[in-house]
């Protein structure tokens, strides 16, 4: 490369970086995407930062109070319909200019599709129930890069990560356990990245009410192993821990229960924000800890989500599923993969083809994977 060509890429890389706006905390005008009688779809609920230090310091609140009570009566009117909570990482917040909003009303729109689908195969009890889908807006993203990268604000992480924090200890916390006290629904709690941080943060001081159908994803989390060993002993049951004839035992009787996967982490393998930028600075994140790592995923390449038509999922050593994604076990022999299919705890490492990124987490494998396993589960289908 001629000099010519570094000096103007550095003079590109100064500019976009010294016009960097700020974006602040504060409430963002969500256009209603539904009925304000309905008793499904999707509801924007958002948290400020708080206030870091001093005097003043406090954890993260509710923009507007009387959300939380208006989020409370539309689930009390959800008649039983599963609830599925997302809350977003970093580079992410309520905006419509941000993408993770809209791909969760499509991830929404998809479930509702697959549940409907699985029921009918299965003649189910959940018939065609739609979900009620909240949406949890924190400032994930502080300094707008503008035309660059988003990724190249990278000095802002860890204040991101300290704001996601107040987020957990603060009203996240009313949210989950307004959620939980549903025990006889389905639900459905999901952390991405800082998100991650802030469900570990609001379990550190919260125990919820696990229900039978209660049941947690970290995609991509920013959080470190040693964080993780507190949070799944809060939201899991223990898991048998050898290959021993009494774990295989206690193994197929979780399945029977449904108390396997109750918490499953879903790590990039390709993630350099969670692998090197998070873990140079905190420590050994869990989804890179392989140690404890108990599977292994890949996807087939997909343009949109199939039709599910109730195709079985193979064994335990090698579960496939209908949309493309394969997880294989990281054991040895059979009995140890009905073991590791039997924790409550599933840490699953997946190649490129499922997620090639840190921020990649609704493209269309991912998303076709996550509502077919959560339609199967609500279901009721055997080893889902």
């Amino acid at each position: 490369m001629s000099w010519r060509l570094s000096a103007t890429w550095l003079i590109v890389l100064l500019s976009g970086l010294t016009a960097c706006r700020s974006i602040p905390d504060k409430q963002w005008s969500v256009p209603d995407g539904d009925a304000p009688d309905a008793t499904s779809g999707i509801r924007v609920i958002q948290i400020d930062e708080g206030v870091p230090k001093g005097d003043s310091q406090r954890s993260g609140e509710f923009f507007n109070a009387a959300d939380f009570d208006a989020l409370k009566a539309w689930l009390e009117r959800g008649n039983g319909a599963p609830i599925v909570v997302y809350i977003h990482g970093w580079h992410h917040n309520a905006s419509g200019k941000k993408d993770n909003l809209p791909r969760f009303k499509q991830f929404i729109t998809q479930l509702d599709r697959d549940i409907c689908d699985v029921a009918r195969l299965a003649k189910s009890a959940a018939s065609c129930t739609q979900v009620q889908g909240i949406y949890v807006g924190w400032r994930g993203d502080s300094l707008d890069p503008w035309i660059l990268p988003d990724i190249l604000d990278v000095g802002t992480f860890g204040g991101r990560k300290r704001a996601s924090a107040r987020v957990g200890t603060g009203d996240l916390q009313r949210i989950l356990k307004l959620v939980s006290s549903f025990k006889d629904r389905d639900l459905f709690v999901a952390g991405h990245s800082l998100g991650a941080n802030a469900l570990y943060h609001a379990f550190d001081r919260l125990k919820p009410e696990v229900g039978d159908g209660h049941n947690y994803f970290m995609l991509n989390p920013a959080t470190t192993s040693a964080e993780f060993e507190a949070l799944s002993r809060r939201i899991a049951p223990a898991s048998p821990s050898s290959s021993s004839l009494t774990g295989l035992r206690e193994a197929q009787e979780r399945v029977q229960r449904r108390e396997h996967r109750k918490l499953m982490i879903i790590q990039a393998k390709n993630d350099w924000v969670v692998r090197s930028l998070f873990g140079t600075a905190y420590g050994l994140p869990i989804g890179f800890d392989e140690e404890r790592r108990t599977h292994f995923a890949n996807a087939a390449p997909l343009s949109a989500c199939p039709k599910l038509v109730g195709k079985p999922p193979g064994n335990y050593c090698r579960f496939t599923l209908e949309s493309g994604l394969t997880i294989k076990a990281d054991a040895a022999s059979e009995d140890q993969c009905e073991v590791l299919f039997g924790q409550s705890v599933w840490i699953v490492e997946a190649d490129r083809s499922l997620s090639s990124s840190h921020g990649d987490i609704w493209d269309t494998e991912q998303r076709c994977a996550l509502s077919e396993l959560i339609a199967k589960r609500i279901n009721r289908l055997q080893g889902y």
